[in-house]
């Protein structure tokens, strides 16, 4: 995995493990997304978890872009940086 993404990475799983939510990634640089996104630079995941809402409030609180409960983001949490 790329260097870029391993911070994103741990902060994630630093919050999954804290609180006993699983977590896993859905999508890297891996599927067709939209033309400009960060996936295609390495530098956006997306998350399935068993707390979509806790995760995307503490990547958040990280100063991640995140995008969850919007068009294209309602069963999967993105985060960027």
């Amino acid at each position: 995995m790329d260097k870029r993404l391993h911070p994103l990475f741990h902060v994630a799983q630093t919050w999954a493990t804290r609180n006993a939510e699983s977590l896993r990634v859905v999508s890297a640089n891996d599927h067709i997304h939209a033309q400009r996104s960060l996936h295609y630079e390495n530098r956006a995941l997306d998350f399935h978890s068993s707390d979509l809402h806790g995760l995307a409030r503490w990547l958040t609180e990280y100063g991640y872009r995140v995008l969850w409960q919007v068009p294209g983001h309602y069963n999967h949490v993105h985060a960027e940086g």
